[in-house]
Parts: structure tokens; C-alpha cells; sequence
């Protein structure tokens, strides 16, 4: 069953590394960085997605005046006003990806999210080719409320309750590390969640940020946010 299911999930993640595509249309030109957004010259606020600046990081100083093409993630703006996209950025006659450019640099870590599963598996592959994670254990997240973190640990429950399924990490899910897949996102995660209780006892890695529900808790929008262990 392991084989199988890693199979899949392998043939998961090479079909989405090969999805992830150069837009098209007009470049713009970037006329300042703000607030961790690339406001252009049409008004336009951008934050590039899939990835999150480490704390000592900050965006290249070569963006301000840069003709860019963009590719957005969702249709609607978040709650700070900002599209949500994959960038890329002329250069030498050619364009560079943004974001591959930020890991490769190891400026950045991969934040997988709903929608961006392509981009984030060719940027895995990136991340662990150069080896620039930075993982923690699932029982230092209590320290880790509200900011990023990549996470690994052993799964103890897993349980699907009506909201989704909910991936304990400890003896108590009131205190201990916990990961959530809300139910309307269940249905990205295919075999991996066909048999929820097959991941007990299973080694994991888990990225994103951490809230506090009942504990640390890590809400999951994404697959590729969510990579079994050997």
C-alpha cells in the first residue's frame, strides 16, 4: 500500500511541475515595493505567491523599475488588496521566474497554497535540490503562532470529523501540534486522504504558517503542502 500510494503521489507531482507555465500578454513595469507587495505603474498590487521571504530576506532591489508578466493565483484580491501571483521578470532578452530565483538564491521557502499546486511542485524540486529548508519538529510549534514553519513529526490520530480531517501530532490534541484539511479542500489531496486512518503513525513534513485553535494548529489548503516521509 505504502508503494502504491507513493507512486501516485510521485506521478502527482511530475504532472504539476510540468504544468506550471510562462504567461502571456504585455509586460508592466514595477513602480515600487511596499509592504511586501509590487505595486505597478497601473495601480496594481501584487504579492508574489507560493513562497515566503525568510525573516533576514527582503524583495531584490533590481524589481523597482522592472518590466514584468504575471500569471494570478485567484480572480479576487486578498483582504490587503493584493493579487496573489506567479511572477516573472525581464531580463537579458529573456524572463527569470521570480520565485525560482528567490529559492535558488535561498531567500525564500516554499509556501504551497490552494491553486498553486503546479508551481509549488516545481519549486519543491528546486528547494530540496539545493537543500535550503528549514525544518522544525512538530512539538517545538508552540513557540511558532502566527509566523511560517516547515514542520515534521509522526501522525498519532487521524481523524475526519464533519469539517475535515484533522492530523494530531501528539497524546493531546488540546495542546500538542495538529495539522487541519478543511472538507471543501479535501477532494485536492486524492489518495493520500482515500484512507485517512492509514496515516497513523506515518512521518510527514507540513508547511505553512501556524495558528492557535486548541493548540498549534497548521491549516492545509494544498497537497503539496503535506509530503509523506519514507
Amino acid at each position: 500500500m505504502r508503494c502504491v500510494l507513493f507512486a501516485a503521489l510521485s506521478m502527482m507531482a511530475a504532472a504539476d511541475a510540468a504544468a506550471c507555465v510562462v504567461p502571456s500578454g504585455v509586460p508592466v513595469v514595477v513602480a515600487r515595493v511596499e509592504e511586501g507587495a509590487l505595486v505597478l505603474a497601473n495601480g496594481v498590487r501584487l504579492l508574489p505567491g507560493t513562497i515566503v521571504l525568510r525573516p533576514d530576506a527582503t524583495w531584490p532591489a533590481t524589481l523597482e523599475g522592472a518590466f514584468i508578466r504575471y500569471v494570478t493565483e485567484d480572480d479576487a484580491p486578498d483582504r490587503h488588496g493584493r493579487l496573489i501571483a506567479q511572477i516573472f521578470v525581464a531580463r537579458d532578452g529573456g524572463e527569470v521566474w521570480l520565485q525560482a530565483q528567490l529559492i535558488d538564491d535561498g531567500a525564500a521557502l516554499v509556501m504551497p497554497r490552494r491553486g498553486s499546486e503546479a508551481c509549488a511542485a516545481e519549486l519543491l524540486m528546486r528547494a530540496a535540490a539545493r537543500g535550503n529548508d528549514d525544518v522544525q519538529a512538530a512539538d517545538a510549534m508552540g513557540g511558532m503562532i502566527g509566523r511560517y514553519a516547515i514542520v515534521e513529526g509522526v501522525i498519532t490520530r487521524a481523524l475526519v470529523l464533519s469539517d475535515g480531517v484533522f492530523l494530531d501530532f501528539g497524546e493531546d490534541w488540546r495542546t500538542d501540534f495538529s495539522v487541519f484539511i478543511a472538507r471543501g479542500d479535501m477532494k485536492r489531496f486524492g489518495v493520500m486522504l482515500d484512507q485517512v486512518r492509514a496515516l497513523e503513525g506515518r512521518s510527514v513534513r507540513v508547511r505553512g504558517f501556524v495558528g492557535d485553535r486548541a493548540g498549534p494548529q497548521m491549516r492545509v489548503t494544498s497537497p503539496r503542502a503535506l509530503e509523506l516521509l519514507p
